[in-house]
């Protein structure tokens, strides 16, 4: 793990941006050069980890005697990710990563300090123990970054944003910022080099960014994600790499591996000019735990932003790309690889490696249980949902065991052929499969049969005009209960809140998708056998669509919330259906629902009306 003494101070406020972003520049605590920027009575929280910039200093310039920064490289976090998390990278900066006593015997942190005090180590340095670079990093208040687009195209905004004050107040050159950043924080820098590097070319301007490394970035697939809006970001970024080649960087990707149990290894991979993939076991690997065997599984989602190996590695990378040479033979001097297996290879020895050590069995079980194959599992949810509905409504001698076998056997085979599954075999498939319908299985049987007789909620049919008033009375219960919270908020927070057409919209269209969630889980309440099988596909499905408009609708709520709408308004104006995005979802989505869950709860008094007899006097 890499030590540090954590020390950020805040950047003053961007003049010509207005979102409710921050820049940080961390600084070790050992680190002397920096001591005249800290405005020790202005600490930023309780715990004096962050403080505030002295009025009227340049940030950009050290106290030391040489007065020339080391080489400057911008941290981004990824979803719900802290800035704090540069601290570690920060370190590697100065080398200042271990505590006093536990530095090599051939070196002493008084040493290093004063070779960085002394400029004799810098930003232009030939071998890499003498390279120094300074870390910046921008905090997103931990939002959660893959929940919805517009959150992506905002944080874009405020990197392109960074970049360009940090390039014009530090008066930087050709090829001077290297971003290095953490998950989804990896495709929203992307989208800022390629629009800034875009930018700057059609000026007659040279390139600002020309490498960045990602750590555990799905760059070839979103294995987690649901909402349409980040596919569309996605989409948009992809656009404007194939559009603008020459505005594209080099990107050096690290995978966690195996033991990541977030983002599949193979996401981290894409077949394209100046992109290198690398896993982190193979990095581990080079260094001290060579003979502990779990070294060649990575390490978790998290771990990697402060493992020091990798750091170390993300380290030379740096050097490499700031002194122009070859990553190719940066990353051959830095990791132990065949020169014949390519990174598709070594999953595969990866994998290989798995079932030495755990068996066919184990390895099996770990691979089918990753978080990563979330989509899967809710698509195959779906699909044994509606097949167990089918064979309920064409079988119904069928027993329910029956249907337990046979129907995530066949949701397991139609889902096989395409990329969902995640390049997991069939038996995995199945073994997914299974667990889904074990889900199915406790919302039908659980929640639906066994949660009615408990609360002893006798199933009873319910006249049109009785379910209307029933439904007038939900929303103005959560109309009152939401109002109310917000007002709590408003208060605590010091009068965020904004009403104008747009907040009130958001706010029917959130009593509208929850009211529609309490219909859904009363249909499974009082309905019957086929009525309780519907809403237990539905009470899955339906939050995993609803829970990314959810958040847009309630960011909009806040004065900062609307100020990050403001970039993803700007370009979703030619594409319909994101355009008027809430209204679309309304009308394709809750409103089906709403009269799925009306008629099955009226439909006693509904059929009659339309008999063959009721029709046929009509038309006489």
């Amino acid at each position: 793990m890499t030590y540090s003494v954590i020390r950020f101070l805040l950047l003053p406020p961007f003049k010509e941006n207005n979102l409710p972003y921050r820049l940080f520049k961390f600084t070790d605590g050992r680190d002397e050069r920096w001591d005249h920027l800290v405005d020790y009575d202005a600490p930023i929280g309780t715990d004096n980890r962050a403080y505030h910039i002295v009025d009227d200093e340049n940030w950009c310039k050290p106290s030391n005697p040489s007065g020339k920064p080391g080489h400057i490289v911008l941290y981004i976090p990824g979803h719900e990710g802290s800035f704090m998390q540069a601290r570690s990278i920060g370190a590697h900066g100065t080398l200042l990563t271990h505590r006093g006593r536990e530095f090599p015997k051939n070196i002493s942190p008084d040493k290093v300090l004063e070779e960085i005090w002394e400029g004799a180590r810098h930003a232009n340095a030939e071998y890499v123990d003498d390279f120094l670079f300074d870390v910046y990093t921008v905090d997103f208040n931990e939002e959660g970054a893959g929940l919805h687009g517009s959150r992506l195209f905002a944080q874009t905004d405020f990197v392109k944003s960074s970049i360009e004050r940090i390039t014009n107040e530090c008066d930087l050159e050709h090829g001077n910022i290297t971003i290095v950043a953490h998950s989804m924080g990896g495709l929203v820098a992307r989208k800022a080099i390629v629009e800034l590097n875009k930018e700057r070319i059609a000026h007659g301007k040279s390139t600002i960014v020309n490498t960045l490394v990602t750590l555990a970035t799905p760059h070839a697939a979103l294995s987690l994600i649901f909402e349409p809006s980040v596919f569309y970001f996605r989409s948009e970024l992809l656009k404007q790499e194939e559009v603008y080649p020459d505005a594209v960087s080099t990107v050096v990707s690290i995978s966690g591996g195996l033991k990541d149990e977030l983002i599949n290894p193979s996401s981290c991979h894409m077949n394209r000019k100046s992109f290198y993939s690398v896993h982190s076991s193979n990095i581990i690997k080079h260094g001290i735990y060579e003979t502990k065997k779990q070294s060649q599984f990575g390490m978790d989602h998290n771990a990697i932003v402060w493992c020091h190996h990798v750091l170390r590695f993300v380290r030379n990378m740096i050097h490499a790309g700031q002194t122009h040479m070859s990553l190719e033979d940066a990353i051959a001097n830095n990791i132990k690889v065949a020169s014949n297996c390519d990174y598709r290879c070594q999953c595969q020895e990866n994998a290989d490696s798995l079932v030495k050590i755990y068996g066919t069995l184990g390895a099996f079980v770990i691979k089918a249980s990753m978080l990563y194959h979330a989509r899967t599992m809710a698509i195959l949810f779906a699909l044994n949902g509606i097949f167990y509905l089918f064979t309920l409504w064409k079988f119904k001698s069928w027993t329910g065991g029956l249907r337990y076998i046979a129907t995530p056997l066949f949701a397991s085979i139609v889902i096989r052929p395409f990329p969902v599954s995640e390049d997991i075999g069939l038996y995995s498939n199945t073994l997914i499969a299974y667990n889904a319908m074990t889900i199915h299985s406790l919302i039908l049987n659980v929640l639906y049969r066994l949660i009615p007789k408990v609360l002893k909620l006798i199933p009873s049919v319910t006249k049109s005009r009785i379910y209307m008033k029933q439904q007038l009375k939900l929303i103005a219960s959560l109309t009152i209960i939401c109002t109310a919270g917000l007002l709590c908020f408003n208060r605590i927070k010091e009068n965020v809140l904004i009403i104008n057409e747009t907040s009130i919209f958001s706010f029917v269209f959130t009593i509208i998708v929850i009211a529609i969630f309490f219909n859904v889980i009363t249909m499974g309440f009082y309905g019957n056998e086929l009525e309780k099988s519907v809403a237990a596909v539905v009470t899955v499905t339906y939050p995993l669509t609803a829970i990314g408009k959810i958040v847009y609708a309630l960011s909009l709520f806040t004065i900062q919330g609307q100020a990050k709408s403001e970039p993803y308004n700007a370009v979703r104006q030619g594409h319909f259906l994101l355009r008027f995005e809430l209204l679309s979802y309304a009308v394709f989505v809750c409103l089906p629902l709403f009269i799925l869950t009306m008629y099955c709860r009226c439909k006693e008094h509904v059929k009659p009306l339309f008999s063959k007899s009721k029709v046929m006097d009509k038309i006489k």
